[in-house]
Order: C-alpha cells, then structure tokens, then sequence
C-alpha cells in the first residue's frame, strides 16, 4: 500500500490488482481496528489481498492497524 497508504508501494506495478488507496477508495470489510486487523489476518476472499495470519504475530498484525488506521479516518 506504500509508505503513506495510496497504493503506490515498490511492489504495486507487478500486482493483477493495484492495491487499495486509504486515502481515496472505501474500505470493504469495515474501518474499526478490529475489522481491520480481520481483513489483515485473513484477507481478502476475492483473493486480492493474501492472509497474514501465518506469516505475521499477532502483536504485528495490531500494529500494522495502528498504523493503517489514521489514513482511513483521515478519508472520513
């Protein structure tokens, strides 16, 4: 998603799917922190976006939230 969340990281041109933009484009699966750590553990069912769960602790996952979470209010 890049350092500021628009959907610009180093990674993004080789993706089928460009990735979502905090900023501008709506949150599917709901903007509180649990949602978000939800979506981030478990993915995207269409297959966009990959499961963390696995590859992420627990304690991470909660701060990629943290992290996340201010660019999605910001929109509001």
């Amino acid at each position: 998603h890049g350092i500021e969340g628009r959907g610009d990281g180093p990674e993004s041109p080789r993706l089928p799917i460009a990735p979502t933009n905090f900023h501008q484009w709506p949150i599917k699966f709901g903007t509180s922190l649990a949602d978000i750590v939800f979506t981030i553990s478990y993915g995207r069912s269409e297959g966009d976006m990959p499961p963390f769960k696995k590859t992420l602790k627990e304690e991470d996952i909660w701060l990629v939230a943290h992290y996340i979470k201010p660019w999605i209010d910001l929109k509001r």
